[in-house]
């Protein structure tokens, strides 16, 4: 096909503005990709979000869920870095207009989305600053799919479950459960049978061993020994009726009587007692008075009581701020109490909680009748109190060599088991020890041993009237460790199965993509400004690079590297260059003449008037591209001739 005939005659003069539209496709576009990157954004943000506290099933089921949200991010990305691509072309050929710019910064600028380098150009940064913030916007709009995919996570958790199951349950009065606690034998009479008028009747002798073994073991630990739990993660509640005990100060008259009982103790052959530190008993009546019942009670008919009777000496600080030794007396008593705890095991790590301990009654001790029958529970309860004591009570003081033939010399006595327990560490034996330090040490010095420090941490340096409580009421949830004390009952459990559940960071994901989204909108306001302020829309593709190279005057620097290889030589690199794009509304036909200085309009909308153009020559464009440019530029533009002004500036 043969190329148009050139038309000599000089175009029509243009106004020196005139406004020739935008191209709407190319600005609806920009929208419509930016409104559906945000419906993305907000997509990904509520899939995540009905993710959370959801079970995750298998390895497929979690992928399944990052692939999801990755594909939120990668088109919430597409769209919102588009708009931005689009503002860039357009602000791209603003600040090309009238500017003179070398064939390497043009390569940058029109590169600068395809390779971060061109940023670091430095003509490009100096001309094209607008510009080049929208190309860095680009490059920062890449990161989403890289932040907003991992807010999504799992989390081990534990998910409840409510079920009827067996636990083990504190049972000191049910059938058959007394004799597991006390040990007794049918009492006897003078009948001709040698048995008792009444097979019921009976003879209390003491705790079961079983009693023993455990109370020792828990006074040992200072804490309650281990459940056995129905689930490894379980949680459950139990009410049930138990011993405890509690202690409160002794009135005059009984603090009297503990005196005289610890002024009978019999002191070691060759030495005289000094000092009474600690001293306890079990009391009972007799037809002499009040007696003590020695620790270590053995298995067999005995008077007693239910109740534990001590002495110690206590620091108190005194108005000046000094601390000074006292006595101090206790009673203790064995008391019926209604327990209500919450057990909570997590990986088989028990925690029990004391919701509520109602002392009810007193105990008391049996009484051995030959008549009536036994109360085989309150045997039960004073087995237990009996091993109790048997743990506390004892003395510890302080006495005089008085061997004839030994030197004389201060020594500590200590015979009791509560050296073997957690109350070893209560405050109220610190004179104990600080007299020991005293009478054994050369040193001036009041640092307490680590063995001490230990020993204070396991009781936490808590009173004996706080201490022995607590003491009998883990006993007694210790009971519950062994399966003959405490037969399982059918309660409500409330399991924990260890899961992995979804969890999403939200701030995370919601800063990126609002980073995002605000960057994406003010690069198209600033797409928009230079629609408005070019008056045409312009972009890069082919027939816009082919339409602006077409003079000949530009192109004779590239005729010495023909065919074009990268890279380019450092004349052609340097070569500076002046564009611009001009048409005329006033004629249909293409013309390849300009001479002297015309008035031409151009792409980016301003006048061209007093431009001295380098060339004359302009080749006619094919019908092909004609057709191509009348699909990009606005039909109204199409209409025109386009006056190509790219010029190589020496």
């Amino acid at each position: 096909m043969k190329p148009l005939q050139p038309n000599h005659k000089e175009p029509p003069k243009l106004q020196e503005r005139h406004h020739q539209g935008v191209y709407r496709r190319r600005l609806i576009s920009m929208i419509a990709f930016f409104l559906v990157g945000v419906l993305m954004c907000i997509g990904h943000h509520l899939y995540y979000t009905s993710l959370v506290g959801q079970v995750v099933g298998n390895v497929d089921d979690q992928q399944t869920a990052l692939r999801y949200g990755t594909t939120f991010a990668y088109l919430a990305q597409v769209c919102l870095v588009t708009p931005v691509g689009f503002a860039y072309t357009q602000w791209l050929w603003k600040g090309l207009e009238r500017k003179i710019v070398t064939v390497n910064a043009l390569d940058a600028a029109f590169g600068a989305r395809t390779s971060i380098l061109s940023l670091l150009d430095a003509e490009i940064l100096w001309k094209t600053r607008a510009g080049l913030i929208l190309a860095f916007i680009v490059w920062c709009n890449l990161a989403p799919p890289l932040i907003t995919p991992a807010t999504l996570f799992v989390n081990p958790s534990l998910v409840p479950h409510y079920t009827m199951t067996a636990v083990p349950c504190f049972n000191i009065s049910g059938p058959g459960q007394p004799e597991r606690f006390a040990y007794s034998v049918p009492a006897k009479d003078s009948g001709a049978n040698g048995l008792g008028a009444n097979n019921l009747s009976g003879i209390f002798l003491g705790p079961r061993t079983i009693i023993n073994r455990l109370s020792a073991a828990t006074a040992a630990q200072g804490e309650i020994l281990p459940i056995i739990p129905p689930f490894v993660n379980a949680s459950y509640q139990l009410q049930f009726y138990g011993p405890t005990v509690d202690c409160q100060a002794a009135n005059s008259s009984i603090a009297a009587i503990i005196d005289n009982k610890a002024n009978e103790l019999p002191a070691l052959q060759g030495s005289v007692e000094f000092s009474n530190a600690y001293f306890a008993f079990v009391p009972y009546m007799s037809d002499s008075g009040y007696k003590a019942i020695p620790s270590n009670r053995l298995q067999q008919p005995t008077n007693g009581s239910n109740q534990l009777w001590m002495k110690f000496s206590a620091f108190v600080i005194n108005s000046m701020g000094q601390q000074n030794p006292e006595p101090r007396y206790l009673v203790c008593q064995l008391y019926n109490a209604s327990y209500n705890i919450s057990l909570d095991f997590v990986e088989g790590h028990q925690t029990i909680t004391n919701n509520s301990l109602l002392i009810l009654n007193e105990v008391d001790y049996p009484q051995a009748d030959l008549i009536a029958p036994s109360d085989l529970v309150q045997y039960a309860y004073s087995a237990v109190m009996w091993a109790f004591t048997d743990l506390l009570t004892g003395s510890m003081g302080f006495c005089n060599d008085k061997s004839p033939n030994s030197l004389s010399f201060a020594f500590s006595e200590t015979n009791t088991p509560i050296l073997d327990t957690s109350l070893l560490g209560t405050s109220d034996l610190d004179v104990i020890f600080d007299m020991c330090h005293a009478l054994h040490s050369s040193s001036d010095s009041n640092t307490i041993s680590g063995q001490r420090l230990h020993d204070i941490q396991l009781a936490r340096n808590q009173t004996l009237d706080v201490l022995i409580p607590e003491l009998a009421y883990n006993i007694t949830l210790s009971f519950m460790s062994d399966s003959l004390l405490s037969p399982s009952i059918t309660t409500n459990v409330t399991t924990q199965d260890s899961v992995n559940l979804y969890a999403y960071h939200s701030m995370k994901l919601l800063l990126s993509y609002g980073a995002t989204i605000f960057f994406a909108l003010i690069a198209i306001i600033l797409a928009a400004f230079a629609y408005l302020d070019n008056g045409v829309s312009n972009d890069r593709s082919f027939s816009s690079i082919l339409s602006s190279s077409r003079m000949p005057g530009l192109s004779e620097p590239f005729h010495a590297q023909l065919p074009l290889r990268l890279p380019l030589s450092p004349s052609l690199r340097f070569t500076r260059v002046e564009g611009g794009l001009s048409f005329n509304t006033a004629s249909s036909r293409f013309t390849n003449t300009i001479e002297g200085e015309s008035m031409a309009e151009g792409i980016f909308g301003r006048s061209s008037a007093g431009r001295k153009f380098k060339h004359d020559q302009l080749n006619i464009l094919p019908a092909r591209l004609l057709s191509a440019f009348r699909r990009i530029i606005r039909p109204s533009l199409a209409q025109g001739y386009i006056r190509i002004t790219w010029t190589c500036v020496s």
